[in-house]
């Protein structure tokens, strides 16, 4: 995630927007990686509590 988060930071500096495709596009796949941690924690934590 950090280092997505790097890119998406580099792309922006780069083309100085931060609407530009690029980095929109590294978003939307650190949205994707947020999401998917989020999920899997709830679960070990959902997973720990019913032992």
């Amino acid at each position: 995630m950090e280092r997505l988060r790097g890119k998406m930071n580099a792309a922006a500096n780069r083309n100085q927007d931060v609407q530009h495709q690029e980095v929109l596009r590294l978003s939307q796949s650190l949205d994707g990686l947020i999401v998917q941690f989020m999920v899997e924690k709830r679960a070990s934590q959902m997973k720990k509590s019913s032992v």
